[in-house]
């Protein structure tokens, strides 16, 4: 079945203005009874007013998870506080050795000391204040500018050294040799584990080698191996980031999942609501007008009720979402009286409004006036000719009632299968979807009785 269009070339439309067109419709619905099948294609706008409706965690209350951004997942939290943990480390650190980076100044070129400094405290400054940007994506450029300021820095030693050793040695001659560690730390923060390893493994050595030549003159192979224990000290500390780094990736992918499950869960509750109303649109409205058509000029009432589903029908189409979310009683009244005249414009209403009375959720409005018209053209259609009928009840301050009454020939209620479509989804579960109640009375020769009642919870 295709999805219903309005044909605006169709004579009837032409001849009766928009509201016309629906006599034009019998060739696109066929049904020889009430017991109408489930409509199975819904209008592509109504698709995307469903996913929309979706994403705006409105599906009937459930309310999707918010979506988060990337910066705002545990993974860049971590990174984001790596990098102030590094680069506070290695500001820190650099203040605490410049009276033995002073000391041992003699041993190389007066620019030295200073570009050294530079060369770690500047990227590591930069570190610190990337982790406050709005946007945490550069850390791999941060890990890059850090690592290679630091081996440049162990080079330029090289090339500044002037072959002196000191007389004794205290510390360490080249001051740098203690950051491998911490400066391998920065491709944990940008992720790249192997090249952490990598670096950690070539900057000690380079290092290593430097401050032997700084203390002594000359290499000792044997003091390489405070080379192996730096590499594990450290090596320990990249253990610890990459179990952190796999724990918050772990939650950021839990969390994403059961974002997603809520978003499903969500759509798929839009889509079944959805496609209720639209099935119980299309029962009380389009298929109640053409089933009422008879042969000559179609009456009064049903011209009126042809217009109102037309104007239903396009408000649907386009996806209108203009109500309110609730009514006052007095608005609640004039829907509940234009609905009733709307299908039989002799029907008595009588409903009383106290002071006070309540505001009503628009929902529920509209499954009353909806429930209610179902129940009206029930009876314009079955009660028979000579029937009367009255629409009262209450519109209370904690609750309200609608009833539908009429002295027609009525029917065996146990003898309606209880899925027609026009009880079941167009009177009880419409109500039932918003929490209300309807019941269904009636014998033969006594007339049927309609409740529909609500209460605010």
């Amino acid at each position: 079945m295709n999805s219903l269009t309005i044909n605006r070339a169709n004579p009837a439309y032409r001849a009766c203005g928009p509201h016309g067109a629906l006599f034009g419709y019998r060739r696109w619905i066929t049904s020889s009874s009430d017991r109408w099948s489930t409509v199975q294609t819904i209008p592509r706008p109504l698709i995307r007013r469903l996913q929309r409706r979706a994403a705006a965690g409105r599906a009937d209350g459930l309310r999707s998870v918010p979506e988060t951004t990337e910066d705002g997942s545990d993974l860049v939290r971590l990174q984001r506080f790596g990098s102030r943990f590094v680069g506070a480390g290695l500001i820190g650190y650099a203040l605490a050795m410049a009276p033995g980076t002073i000391a041992y100044a003699h041993l190389t070129a007066a620019w030295w000391a200073p570009v050294s400094i530079i060369l770690v405290v500047v990227p590591a400054g930069t570190m610190i204040v990337a982790s406050f940007r709005p946007r945490f994506d550069r850390a791999t450029a941060l890990a890059v500018f850090v690592a290679t300021a630091y081996l440049a820095t162990i080079l330029l030693w090289f090339v500044a050294w002037d072959h002196d050793v000191p007389d004794a040695v205290s510390g360490w001659p080249v001051w740098v040799v203690q950051l491998t560690g911490a400066t391998s730390l920065v491709w944990a923060v940008a992720l790249r584990f192997r090249m952490a390893v990598v670096h950690l493994v070539v900057v000690t050595v380079v290092a290593q080698t430097a401050n032997q030549l700084g203390s002594r003159g000359h290499v000792e192979v044997l003091l390489y191996l405070n080379s192996v224990l730096t590499v594990g000290l450290a090596g320990v500390f990249l253990a610890i980031a990459l179990v952190a780094v796999r724990t918050a990736m772990t939650l950021d992918a839990t969390r994403t999942e059961a974002r997603q499950s809520a978003a499903e869960a969500a759509a798929a509750v839009a889509r079944e609501s959805e496609r209720g109303r639209y099935d119980a649109l299309i029962h009380d409205t389009v298929i109640a007008s053409l089933l009422a058509i008879r042969a000559g000029r179609p009456e009064e009432r049903l011209m009126r009720q042809a217009c109102a589903t037309l104007d239903e029908l396009d408000r649907w189409h386009r996806g209108d979402e203009d109500d309110p979310t609730v009514l006052v009683a007095t608005e609640a009244l004039r829907r509940i009286r234009a609905t009733a005249t709307a299908i039989d414009d002799e029907v008595l209403v009588e409903i009383a409004v106290p002071d006070g009375a309540m505001e009503i959720p628009a929902d529920v409005v509209q499954a009353v006036t909806s429930a209610l018209g179902e129940a009206l053209r029930n009876s314009v259609g079955h009660a028979g000719p000579g029937a009367d009928r009255v629409v009262g009840g209450w519109l209370g301050v904690d609750d309200l009632q609608v009833a539908v009454v009429d002295d027609g020939v009525g029917f065996e209620v146990d003898s309606v299968g209880v899925r027609r479509l026009g009880i079941d989804q167009g009177i009880r579960r419409r109500m039932e979807a918003v929490g209300g109640t309807a019941t269904v009375s009636s014998s033969v020769g006594l007339g049927t009785a309609v409740v529909l009642g609500w209460q605010r919870s």
